[in-house]
């Protein structure tokens, strides 16, 4: 146990757990303080996979507010070079207008920005390829009249609800790259009908989303100036005749078990009916015959 806990401190779990920053000090008004015995009292699991879990929900917890936005930071730099601060250092690479080099953070850690406001400049492409993109980060892109190019492929955490986020930059977004963001799913597609001058979109590698070939279709329509790339051909293509039979096989057999299983419902609850209208009425002959 005293080795459990040993390395429970090292990985700094036990901080999150114990209340030490309350003092331990018992006097005869007040007695124990409350917190601990309320951690005494608590059932802890310190099982391998739940450890994981709380490490996982505390990394998480931790890049949430990491991505708050510091209204600071924007007042004093102005919202396109506060957005590339905050994405440079987490990895990112961003573009100004009229300027062909993409800045990024080197080895050491510089990012090379300037650090204070500079007038006309303004952000046209962010490449966030890889990094941990959360909801919570796009309170810090704002006000970007000039954003054009948007790359967030194999972003972990890129879900539906960051997809709901794009909007902000319906009045400018011309290429937009969300391939191998695995959490994405349909209903985060359907959010796109709000980027009305998307000319370029880049689908691959998204396994939750059902039926991609439905979901091209409608996006072509709802944004005809848009062309979706990167999505294989096969999953356009309509079924086959072999595939169409087997679907409507498999559709009448569930049909079919699903109509036996109330048929036979059914019959158990008639049964079960006049089993009990026998019963009702058995005592009424033995009356009669008594009579």
């Amino acid at each position: 146990m005293a080795a459990l806990v040993r390395s429970l401190k090292q990985t700094r779990l036990l901080q999150y757990v114990v209340p030490w920053r309350s003092k331990f000090t018992y006097t005869k008004v007040e007695g124990v303080p409350r917190e601990w015995i309320n951690w005494l009292s608590m059932d802890f699991d310190l099982s391998r996979d739940n450890i994981a879990r709380f490490m996982a929900k505390k990394r998480w917890q931790a890049l949430l507010e990491d991505h708050k936005f510091i209204p600071e930071r924007h007042d004093t730099l102005g919202p396109d070079l506060a957005t590339a601060h905050f994405l440079v250092r987490r990895g990112a690479k961003v573009k100004f207008v009229g300027r062909d080099t993409w800045f990024k953070q080197d080895e050491k850690g510089n990012m090379y920005l300037p650090t204070r406001m500079v007038p006309g400049l303004s952000l046209e492409a962010i490449d966030a390829t890889g990094i941990d993109m959360t909801y919570v980060a796009f309170d810090n892109m704002i006000m970007l009249d000039d954003l054009c190019y948007l790359n967030f492929s194999k972003c972990r955490y890129f879900n539906d609800w960051c997809m709901a986020r794009l909007h902000i930059f319906k009045d400018t977004l011309e290429f937009l790259d969300i391939s191998g963001c695995t959490e994405v799913t349909h209903n985060g597609l359907a959010c796109l009908h709000h980027l009305k001058k998307l000319k370029g979109l880049k689908l691959s590698d998204l396994p939750n989303v059902q039926d991609i070939g439905l979901m091209i279709l409608l996006l072509e329509e709802t944004l005809p100036e848009c062309t979706v790339f990167g999505v294989d051909l096969d999953k356009l293509q309509p079924p086959s005749d072999g595939q169409l039979s087997a679907r409507l096989a498999a559709i009448t057999s569930e049909n079919t078990a699903e109509r036996l299983q109330s048929s036979e419902s059914e019959s158990d609850v008639q049964h079960t009916h006049d089993s009990e209208q026998d019963g009702l009425k058995e005592p009424d002959r033995t009356k009669h015959a008594g009579r």
